[in-house]
């Protein structure tokens, strides 16, 4: 009689109250799975398509599928004017929303910061679309208080990856027009939905950003050295050192053994 519980694979990965158990892993398929290991069991999510796998009407998720309902809906009106989402449509897609944000918050504390982009995106896309279509206001407002917190994430993420190409002038702009609409937002919906959490923790990276920006071009291209090397990219670490000789720099990081 084959085993059917998973307590071997709960044995070797113990449960850490004390923080977020995460980890990706590759699939019997080649797939790549997020994982997070919860007090009673482990929670598995796709990190391509929705979460949970499923391809609901033959679609990669019930956003796609209604964005192209609502298309063939504007080639015979020539408007989405009247175009509507039932409550059952709104219910489920704020059902598919959840596991795309577990997905995120999970990939933002891996670094995975493009799959952060992607998401919030995504379900901020999904905001757009309720608050338009749904045909009840309930079903208006029930997504939209979480937009400034999925426009931070977004912002947050955006960042993290012009930082990494040592773009900190994109980095710094991503966070001011988040901030920007965030208030915007603010003012108009304010006395709803509180903002200052976000601007906060906006301002504060903004902050930070500045002071990791490089001082210099010599600066600049030793961060870049630095992780050349860390990633073992010595074809480009050469090139960063000979650029480094040329700009006169006082001292160089020492060359791999």
């Amino acid at each position: 009689m084959p085993r059917r519980t998973i307590g071997d694979l709960l044995e070797r990965w113990p449960y850490q109250p004390e923080g977020l158990c995460l980890r990706v892993i590759t699939g019997d398929d080649g797939t790549e799975q997020l994982q997070i290991r919860l007090d009673l069991g482990v929670l598995q999510l796709a990190l391509e398509g929705r979460p949970d796998g499923r391809r609901p009407h033959g679609f990669a998720g019930l956003l796609e599928y209604h964005l192209a309902q609502r298309e063939q809906y504007r080639r015979r009106h020539h408007t989405i004017e009247g175009f509507q989402l039932t409550p059952a449509d709104c219910e489920n897609l704020r059902s598919e929303a959840a596991q795309v944000y577990q997905r995120y918050f999970s990939c933002f504390h891996l670094g995975r910061y493009q799959t952060v982009e992607r998401d919030t995106a995504r379900n901020l896309t999904v905001l757009d679309l309720c608050w338009r279509h749904s045909s009840t206001e309930a079903d208006r407002w029930e997504l939209e208080q979480y937009r400034p917190y999925i426009t931070m994430m977004n912002a947050l993420a955006r960042c993290e990856l012009h930082v990494a190409d040592y773009d900190h002038d994109a980095a710094a702009r991503a966070l001011q027009v988040a901030i920007a609409s965030i208030r915007a937002f603010g003012a108009q919906h304010g006395d709803r939905f509180p903002i200052a959490r976000e601007v906060e923790t906006l301002a504060e990276r903004a902050r930070a950003v500045e002071q990791e920006r490089p001082r210099s071009e010599a600066d600049h291209l030793q961060r870049q050295l630095a992780d050349a090397i860390a990633h073992e990219d010595y074809e480009a670490a050469a090139r960063l050192r000979d650029r480094l000789e040329r700009c006169g720099a006082d001292e160089l990081p020492p060359f791999w053994e």
